[in-house]
């Protein structure tokens, strides 16, 4: 969003000039120049409901402030629950997880049967099945006409997935045995024979 420049005009009080390619604001147009937070006389009678007073003015903005702080308080306030992208998408973010927490349990289950993985218990394999999620759960919408394939777009950051991949990791691939007692043993014999000399 570029800068907008800022004057002041003959009654005093700041505007901004806006580009001529800018997209109009979601407001009035008779707001469209004017500096939020700043009250003007101006708009009086023009702009509806808008405060005849200074004191009026600053009455709304605080009554604002503390219904918004409120809402945050109560969780009703932003995208609380969903990831960046996803707001007012919850029952549909619901349905991708139920879907992805399905299709996680069947991976899960094929590798534990193709001996990818040890049974370790019902935890390790709960854990294992949640990382499996993170990394596969995405949407995948409908191809549309000008697309062969869709795009898909994953519920979860490339981070969390590179987490939980590294999560899936450790728990299928094997391990190189490490062999330290041969290397004691051969450094004590370096040792002895240094000392022989």
């Amino acid at each position: 969003m570029a800068a907008y420049e800022r004057y002041i005009a003959e009654d005093g009080l700041p505007r901004i000039i806006r580009p001529p390619n800018a997209k109009p604001l979601n407001r009035h147009p008779a707001l469209q120049d004017k500096v939020k937070g700043i009250w003007y006389p101006c708009l009086v009678g023009v702009v509806p409901h808008y405060p005849e007073t200074l004191e009026e003015y600053r009455a709304v903005q605080e009554a604002s402030s503390k219904r918004i702080r409120r809402l945050i308080e109560l969780k009703k306030w932003g995208c609380q629950g969903v990831p960046p992208g996803w707001a007012g998408k919850k029952k549909l973010l619901a349905k991708i997880r139920r879907e992805g927490a399905t299709r996680a349990n069947k991976i899960v289950k094929k590798m534990i049967e193709q001996g990818k993985i040890t049974k370790e218990g019902e935890m390790a394999e709960v854990a294992l099945a949640a990382a499996v999620e993170i990394v596969i759960t995405r949407e995948e919408p409908a191809p549309t006409e000008h697309e062969a394939r869709p795009t898909s777009k994953y519920l979860y950051t490339t981070r969390d997935r590179l987490a939980a991949l590294k999560t899936v990791l450790e728990f299928t691939k094997t391990k190189p045995v490490v062999k330290t007692e041969n290397q004691f043993s051969l450094a004590e014999t370096w040792l002895d024979s240094i000392k022989e000399d």
